[in-house]
């Protein structure tokens, strides 16, 4: 027989896969998992600062080693200089741009004869000259620098690169990427207009050297061009003259002839064709070098060494928890 009692208890709940159902009319009770409590920032600091403390000498010593491991490479380090030297268009300056100022004055008749005497951005087309590849191989082959550039692949005895193997030597490529990312540097003043050629190097002389002589090579490259194209168009003109009936277009090709002439004239007469030196560059002191920054490498050094003395001290203390547990209760 069943209990009354117990009847009325069996009634009231159900039992369905091991889960027991409230009874009818019962209030529902959540129970919520509450997330551990975040730790005291103040005890974070003291956990800190009591590492610190253990480690102190570890951490000291780290610092200290990276600091004179930065000082001694700074020191020892071979330093690179800075010459610059400071030019202006002579476009800018004169007011006159060779074939580009005849072709603002003239183009209309030279469009007469079929003749194209170039734009006026003479400027832009000499900088583009002056970080060209074709002219960095130029003055890469007129003063032998290949030596120069890669000195720790030539034997300077022999007279020769060290290795035997032709594909380890370097290539003109190689020299052209060295000057390009390393060595030349052509900025331009947005107010004045003025620009900058800078060469960085290893030896302060060269650095010079080099920044000098690329600017008188290149008014030399650009005036020997601006004499072939205006020969060229003088030879041209000349047939164009010689096969004319029109007398208005004779006379007006006679004038092209004369202002070409006077081009080639000024080409072989001025010497700053394409940039006027004004700030020539001179030899850097020798304590005047760019790299390296002592002071930011020394700086850097014992931040660095002190960082990681930091963080071995975390491996150490995380390896030894009892010890840490011990020494922090201390």
């Amino acid at each position: 027989m069943t209990e009354p009692g117990r009847e009325s208890v069996d009634s009231s709940i159900r039992v369905s896969n091991n889960c027991v159902a409230a009874p009818k009319g019962a209030v529902p009770v959540y129970l919520v998992q509450m997330p551990p409590e975040a730790e005291d920032t103040q005890d974070d600091l003291y956990r800190f600062w009591t590492l610190l403390k253990r480690f102190r000498r570890l951490i000291t010593l780290l610092s200290v080693s990276a600091a004179v491991l930065s000082a001694t490479y700074s020191v020892i380090v071979t330093p690179k200089y800075r010459a610059e030297v400071i030019v202006s268009s002579v476009q800018t300056t004169d007011g006159q741009g060779g074939l580009g100022a005849l072709a603002g004055q003239l183009g209309g008749m030279a469009s007469l004869v079929g003749l194209s005497l170039g734009g006026g951005a003479e400027k832009e087309q000499a900088i583009a000259v002056l970080t060209s590849r074709a002219f960095t191989a130029q003055m890469v082959d007129e003063l032998d620098l290949m030596p120069v550039l890669f000195a720790d692949d030539w034997d300077q005895t022999l007279q020769t690169w060290k290795s035997d193997d032709q594909d380890e030597h370097p290539t003109m490529a190689d020299a052209q990427r060295e000057f390009s990312r390393n060595i030349r540097r052509v900025r331009e003043d947005a107010k004045t207009g003025l620009i900058t050629l800078s060469m960085d190097w290893s030896d302060r002389r060269q650095a010079a050297l080099w920044a000098n002589l690329w600017i008188e090579r290149l008014n030399d490259f650009m005036r020997t061009e601006a004499i072939k194209e205006a020969n060229t168009n003088i030879a041209y003109l000349n047939e164009e003259l010689s096969t004319s009936s029109s007398v208005e277009l004779r006379q007006a090709i006679s004038h092209l002839i004369e202002q070409q002439i006077e081009v080639a004239m000024m080409a072989n007469t001025q010497k700053e064709f394409a940039f006027k030196v004004l700030d020539p560059a001179v030899i850097p002191d020798i304590d005047d070098y760019i790299w390296p920054m002592r002071a930011v490498i020394v700086i850097f050094g014992a931040v660095t060494g002190f960082l990681f003395g930091i963080f071995l001290s975390l491996l150490i203390s995380a390896a030894s928890p009892t010890q840490h547990m011990k020494s922090s209760v201390a």
